[in-house]
C-alpha cells in the first residue's frame, strides 16, 4: 500500500490499497479429466471410418458334419465433418499505456505488465472455449458459443437420443428404477466391445440438488442397510 494525493483535494492524501481483480469463473469439469484423446491437425475437416463388427451367436452343428457357419464381412461407413475454427486477437496501443498508472499502484503502467495481462485474458478465453466445446461433445450436438451447430451426431449416425425423465419433482418417484433405466440404456448403446465397469454422469447443479434432496434418496442415505451408492453421499457433497 502507498500514500497518494487525494483525487478531490490536492492538499490531502489518501492510502491506496491493492487492486481487486474481478475475474469470471474458470470451469474445468471436462478439461481436468481425460475424457478426450486430443490430436492436432492442420486441415479444415476430418474423415473417419466406423468399423461395424458383426458379432453373432454361433449355432450348434453336428460334430461329424464338414459344414460350418460362415463369418460376415465387416461394414465400414465413412464420415466427414468440418472443423470449427476460432480466431481471437487483441492489441495494445500507445494510448493504452501512456499517462495511465498500473491498477492498484501509483506507478506508470508498463508495457510488460499490460502485455502479460492481455495474454492471460486471451489464454483464459481459449481455455473456457475448449471446455465449452468439449461439453457440447458430451451432448452429441456440437454448438459454438454463438449457437451455430457444427455437427449433430444423432443426425450423422442416424440414431435417436434416449431421454429419461427422472421426475424429481414428484416425491414418489423410484430413483433407483430411473438409475437402472439409465444404466441399461448406456449398456445397450455404448458399443465399445467390452463390459462396462462404471458410468459417470455430469449434471447441472439444479438437477444434482433435486436428486440428493429427493425423498427416495434421503431415505437411502439414512438407511444403514442401503447400497453404498447413496449412503453418506449427501453429507459429503454438501460440505464440498
Amino acid at each position: 500500500m502507498s500514500v497518494i494525493r487525494d483525487y478531490f483535494n490536492s492538499f490531502k492524501t489518501e492510502e491506496m490499497t491493492d487492486a481487486i481483480n474481478s475475474i469470471e469463473n474458470q470451469y474445468g469439469y471436462v478439461n481436468s479429466r481425460n475424457y478426450f484423446n486430443m490430436k492436432s491437425t492442420g486441415q479444415t475437416a476430418i474423415i473417419f471410418d466406423v468399423n461395424k463388427h458383426n458379432i453373432t451367436l454361433l449355432p450348434q452343428v453336428n460334430r461329424g458334419d464338414h459344414s460350418a457357419t460362415q463369418g460376415k464381412e465387416r461394414e465400414v461407413d465413412t464420415f466427414a465433418l468440418k472443423l470449427a475454427y476460432f480466431k481471437h486477437q487483441d492489441r495494445l496501443m500507445t494510448e493504452d499505456i501512456q499517462s495511465w498508472r498500473a491498477p492498484g499502484q501509483e506507478i506508470q503502467e508498463t508495457l510488460a505488465r499490460a502485455t502479460a495481462e492481455k495474454l492471460q485474458d486471451m489464454r483464459m478465453a481459449a481455455d473456457q472455449s475448449t471446455e465449452y466445446m468439449k461439453l457440447q461433445a458430451f451432448k452429441g450436438v456440437f454448438k459454438t458459443p454463438d449457437g451455430t451447430v457444427v455437427a449433430d451426431m444423432f443426425t450423422e449416425f442416424g440414431i435417436s437420443q434416449t431421454s429419461i425423465d427422472f421426475v424429481l419433482g414428484t416425491g414418489t418417484t423410484n430413483v433407483d428404477a430411473k438409475i437402472a433405466e439409465l444404466k441399461r440404456a448406456v449398456a445397450n448403446n455404448v458399443k465399445q466391445g467390452g463390459a462396462i465397469s462404471g458410468i459417470e454422469v455430469l449434471v447441472d447443479p439444479v438437477f444434482f440438488d433435486k436428486l440428493i434432496n429427493h425423498d427416495d434418496v434421503v431415505a437411502e442415505v439414512n438407511n444403514p442397510l442401503a447400497p453404498p451408492r447413496f449412503r453418506g453421499k449427501k453429507k459429503e457433497n454438501k460440505s464440498s
